[in-house]
Protein backbone atom coordinates (compact mmCIF):
# COMPACT_ATOMS: atom_id res chain seq x y z
CA UNK A 1 0.00 0.00 0.00
CA UNK A 2 2.85 2.39 -0.82
CA UNK A 3 3.35 4.55 -3.88
CA UNK A 4 6.63 4.42 -5.73
CA UNK A 5 8.21 6.80 -8.21
CA UNK A 6 10.30 5.72 -11.15
CA UNK A 7 12.55 7.82 -13.33
CA UNK A 8 14.07 6.92 -16.67
CA UNK A 9 16.87 9.01 -18.10
CA UNK A 10 16.84 8.69 -21.87
CA UNK A 11 19.87 10.89 -22.53
CA UNK A 12 23.18 10.64 -20.83
CA UNK A 13 25.52 13.57 -20.43
CA UNK A 14 28.22 11.98 -22.59
CA UNK A 15 25.98 11.92 -25.70
CA UNK A 16 25.36 15.13 -27.61
CA UNK A 17 22.38 15.97 -29.73
CA UNK A 18 23.28 15.78 -33.43
CA UNK A 19 21.79 19.03 -34.76
CA UNK A 20 23.07 18.46 -38.29
CA UNK A 21 21.37 15.06 -38.50
CA UNK A 22 18.06 16.66 -37.50
CA UNK A 23 18.51 19.37 -40.11
CA UNK A 24 19.25 16.77 -42.79
CA UNK A 25 16.20 14.67 -41.89
CA UNK A 26 13.74 17.53 -41.34
CA UNK A 27 12.17 17.39 -44.82
CA UNK A 28 11.71 13.62 -44.55
CA UNK A 29 9.96 14.07 -41.21
CA UNK A 30 7.80 16.86 -42.62
CA UNK A 31 6.70 14.80 -45.63
CA UNK A 32 5.93 11.84 -43.37
CA UNK A 33 3.75 14.01 -41.13
CA UNK A 34 1.87 15.40 -44.15
CA UNK A 35 1.28 11.83 -45.41
CA UNK A 36 -0.06 10.87 -42.00
CA UNK A 37 -2.38 13.89 -41.93
CA UNK A 38 -3.78 13.08 -45.37
CA UNK A 39 -4.34 9.47 -44.34
CA UNK A 40 -6.21 10.57 -41.20
CA UNK A 41 -8.45 12.83 -43.31
CA UNK A 42 -9.20 9.94 -45.67
CA UNK A 43 -10.05 7.59 -42.81
CA UNK A 44 -12.27 10.19 -41.10
CA UNK A 45 -14.12 11.09 -44.30
CA UNK A 46 -14.64 7.44 -45.16
CA UNK A 47 -16.09 6.70 -41.73
CA UNK A 48 -18.39 9.74 -41.85
CA UNK A 49 -19.65 9.32 -45.43
CA UNK A 50 -19.60 5.57 -45.97
CA UNK A 51 -19.94 4.41 -42.34
CA UNK A 52 -17.06 1.96 -42.74
CA UNK A 53 -13.77 1.93 -40.84
CA UNK A 54 -10.64 1.55 -42.93
CA UNK A 55 -7.72 -0.35 -41.44
CA UNK A 56 -4.27 0.95 -42.14
CA UNK A 57 -0.65 0.21 -41.48
CA UNK A 58 1.78 3.05 -42.23
CA UNK A 59 1.06 3.89 -45.88
CA UNK A 60 -1.04 0.79 -46.59
CA UNK A 61 -4.83 0.95 -46.55
CA UNK A 62 -6.79 -2.22 -45.90
CA UNK A 63 -10.45 -2.38 -46.87
CA UNK A 64 -13.00 -4.79 -48.29
CA UNK A 65 -13.04 -4.95 -52.11
CA UNK A 66 -16.68 -3.85 -52.14
CA UNK A 67 -15.55 -0.41 -50.91
CA UNK A 68 -12.79 0.24 -53.44
CA UNK A 69 -14.95 2.48 -55.64
CA UNK A 70 -16.06 4.46 -52.58
CA UNK A 71 -12.42 4.78 -51.55
CA UNK A 72 -11.47 6.24 -54.93
CA UNK A 73 -14.37 8.68 -54.68
CA UNK A 74 -13.20 9.85 -51.24
CA UNK A 75 -9.65 10.30 -52.56
CA UNK A 76 -10.92 12.24 -55.57
CA UNK A 77 -13.06 14.50 -53.36
CA UNK A 78 -10.18 15.17 -51.00
CA UNK A 79 -7.65 16.07 -53.67
CA UNK A 80 -10.15 18.41 -55.32
CA UNK A 81 -11.22 20.05 -52.06
CA UNK A 82 -10.08 23.17 -50.27
CA UNK A 83 -8.82 20.97 -47.40
CA UNK A 84 -5.69 20.16 -49.39
CA UNK A 85 -4.91 23.83 -49.90
CA UNK A 86 -5.49 24.57 -46.20
CA UNK A 87 -3.24 21.65 -45.24
CA UNK A 88 -0.33 23.06 -47.22
CA UNK A 89 -0.76 26.74 -46.44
Amino acid sequence: MKSYSYKLNTRTSDKKLDIQAHKNKFLFYLIHSIDAAVLRIIIRNFAEKINYNINHLHDCIILHPNYVEDFYNIINELYHSDDMYVLFS
